[in-house]
């Protein structure tokens, strides 16, 4: 499900968190080290050999995912940096070419994530892949803080998400794609979220029945990364709506004039009243795991609250502004969703609702850096459902 910005055609959305892992599989390597997956050339995902991607020294195109709690700077194959593009998950896409001849021996993958040791996939002339080794050492670099514990947190329970359903060649692949994360833990009955296959798709379903995903699984290890993709995707928006409260708070409320559940096409609104001064921002936390900033809608929008002040939102300065169309506005898929308010005591550095989705760990980085100072702020969480 997902809520609209109509003057962007901007959609929002919310979710819960996953990461899996199969309750045989827990020799698989801890997630926190991170992952690389291969897309092409279709010979190196998985275990896959190396036969036919080379023809008459041609040069090759390698193309892969990676991923690290949080974040990645950079991906080198063979020494040589690839040219990346961060997703709306947070998953990290790379793109290089190498000579014919490097194809035919040993390749080194490797991604440096902002914290924590480099992750290396390494692709032998036999075929095989190895990980875990650990590259060469670089000079150092400044890497950011840990995130304070425990506020910046969410609940530390796994998402559980029904496997049984997948055919088991896309239980293996995905498996293996996840790499052992460990958040995301195979369930039963009591799954938050099920997976099925679907003619050439995997469907991600809710506890409510609606699908909140539809990926595209032309093969199996295809269809995997596109689930690590969303499954990345909807953990991020479930750390974000599990957060736990700061140590210093003063009391905040958030709710919805009329209800909680809206039909396709309905406008939305917001009642604030925070009982301390601060800025105000509204994250959506979508239906699908997308994260998005509902406030401010612009610069131009007065950020600060008074303690005691109520506030309507969307205001009648941006009706006017987004007329006829309601500023935030409810729109497929349905299910249900969250959104989050924080008053903090310095605005958070985030980027502008136009400018689309955001991960969770750029919002964490945010928050953090807005509560070095030790003041009191507050958060409040919203639940709503989106219906056809």
């Amino acid at each position: 499900m997902r809520w609209m910005k109509a003057a962007s055609a901007l959609a929002l959305a919310a979710g819960a968190a996953l990461r899996v892992l199969h309750a045989a599989a827990q020799d698989l390597p801890d997630p926190s080290r991170g992952s690389i997956v291969v897309l092409e050339p279709q010979e190196w995902q998985g275990e896959g050999t190396r036969r036919g991607i080379v023809s008459a020294g041609r040069p090759v195109r390698v193309v892969g995912n990676a991923f690290h709690p949080s974040g990645i700077d950079r991906v080198t194959v063979n020494g040589a940096a690839a040219a990346v593009t961060v997703q709306r998950s947070g998953v990290t896409r790379w793109v290089t070419t190498i000579s014919g001849a490097e194809a035919t021996r040993r390749v080194e993958i490797v991604a440096y994530p902002r914290r924590g040791d480099p992750i290396m996939r390494i692709q032998n002339p036999g075929g095989g892949v190895q990980r875990g080794e650990t590259p060469s050492p670089e000079p150092a670099r400044d890497a950011p803080a840990p995130l304070p514990s425990p506020w910046v947190d969410g609940s530390g329970q796994p998402l559980r998400v029904g496997l049984a359903s997948l055919p088991q060649e896309a239980r293996t692949a995905l498996l293996a794609a996840l790499h052992g994360e460990r958040a995301i833990v195979s369930a039963g009955a009591d799954a938050e979220l099920q997976l099925r296959a679907e003619g050439s798709a995997y469907l991600v379903i809710g506890p409510d029945g609606s699908i909140r995903h539809r990926v595209v699984a032309p093969t199996a290890a295809a269809g995997a990364t596109g689930l690590v993709a969303v499954l990345v995707q909807e953990y991020g928006a479930r750390q974000l709506a599990t957060l736990s409260p700061p140590a210093r708070t003063f009391g905040l409320q958030l709710a919805f004039p009329s209800g909680s559940e809206f039909r396709v096409g309905d406008g939305i609104e917001f009642r604030v009243n925070a009982d301390g001064s601060g800025y105000l921002t509204l994250v959506d936390l979508g239906t699908d795991g997308t994260i998005s900033v509902l406030y401010p809608l612009s610069s131009k929008d007065s950020a600060w609250v008074e303690a005691g002040q109520e506030l309507i939102l969307p205001s009648a300065a941006a009706r006017a502004q987004f007329a006829p169309d309601p500023p935030y506005k409810a729109s497929p898929p349905t299910g249900a969703g969250a959104v989050r308010a924080f008053i903090t005591a310095r605005p958070l550095m985030l980027p502008s609702p136009t400018s689309g989705p955001i991960s969770a760990d750029a919002f964490l980085r945010a928050l953090r850096d807005t509560a070095v100072g030790g003041e009191a702020w507050a958060t409040a969480v919203l639940y709503y459902r989106i219906v056809p």
